[in-house]
């Protein structure tokens, strides 16, 4: 029944939305926070230096679909706590499907929320040798952003991203250009 009613809202936001002038955003973003490892063999936690770049399509002037890839690798303190943990984990990233939401606060302002479905692949290492691990999680996104009239934006967030294999927070600033 909630599959259905989220359905047919879809349906009809696409269905009854105009045609939207520089509808389309492409960006990237820079973050840092923490990430926690949950991995077949060993558990391994620390923190994380994460780039993520993005294409947008807005459907209306509040409303868009955005798809990504994200990237992050250990940062300083997730090399000592490796040292501590028989995983190294070297990297992890993957694509990303967000509904993008925003809230106008005034001209070229906005708080904004994405909510989608992420694909974590993490790469690491256990007693020297290499392996991989991929899942399907959750990626939850909010923020601020600043658009000005040459169609360059900036923008700060907070991004919570989950799956079987690894939770990861970050901050992160991130600039875009709306074409």
């Amino acid at each position: 029944m909630q599959l259905k009613t989220v359905f047919i809202l879809l349906s009809l936001t696409l269905l009854s939305q105009t045609a939207v002038a520089n509808e389309n955003i492409i960006g990237g973003s820079i973050g840092y926070g923490t990430q926690d490892f949950n991995l077949k063999y060993d558990a391994n936690d620390g923190d994380t230096v994460a780039f993520d770049i993005y294409y947008r399509h807005m459907l209306s002037d509040y409303m868009g679909v955005e798809a990504g890839y994200t990237r992050s690798y250990d940062g300083i303190f997730s090399d000592f706590t490796s040292l501590l943990s028989s995983a190294d984990v070297s990297s992890y990233g993957g694509p990303r499907l967000s509904l993008y939401g925003q809230y106008p606060l005034s001209h070229g302002n906005a708080l904004y929320a994405k909510v989608g479905v992420a694909y974590h692949d993490v790469d690491y290492k256990m007693n020297n040798v290499k392996h991989n691990e991929s899942k399907v999680g959750a990626d939850l996104q909010v923020g601020w952003e600043k658009r000005f009239h040459n169609g360059m934006g900036i923008n700060v967030g907070y991004q919570f991203a989950d799956s079987s294999i690894l939770t990861m927070n970050n901050f992160y600033v991130g600039t875009s250009y709306r074409f």
